[in-house]
C-alpha cells in the first residue's frame, strides 16, 4: 500500500516523465481508449513505487525479517 501511495505520488510530481509515458502508450496501443491508458499510467506508477520500497527492503532489511514477508518455492 505504501508503495502504490509512493507511486501516486511520483505521478503527481512526475508531470514530464507522465507524459512520456502516456504518450508512449499511446504509440504502442492506439486501439486502447484515453481512459484505460491512463489506468495504465497510474498502474505503472504504482508498479514503480511498488519496485521502490521492496529494493529498500532487501537491502536494508534483516534476513529473518524478510523470511517473515516471503516464500520461497521450488528452491533446490
Amino acid at each position: 500500500k505504501l508503495g502504490c501511495a509512493l507511486g501516486r505520488l511520483a505521478l503527481r510530481l512526475m508531470k514530464r516523465r507522465a507524459k512520456i509515458v502516456s504518450r508512449n502508450l499511446e504509440l504502442c496501443f492506439p486501439q486502447m481508449s484515453e481512459q484505460e491508458r491512463q489506468q495504465m499510467v497510474v498502474k505503472n506508477f504504482e508498479s514503480v513505487g511498488m519496485g521502490v520500497m521492496e529494493t529498500g527492503m532487501a537491502w536494508f532489511w534483516s534476513d529473518k525479517r524478510i523470511s517473515r514477508w516471503t516464500e520461497v518455492i521450488g528452491m533446490e
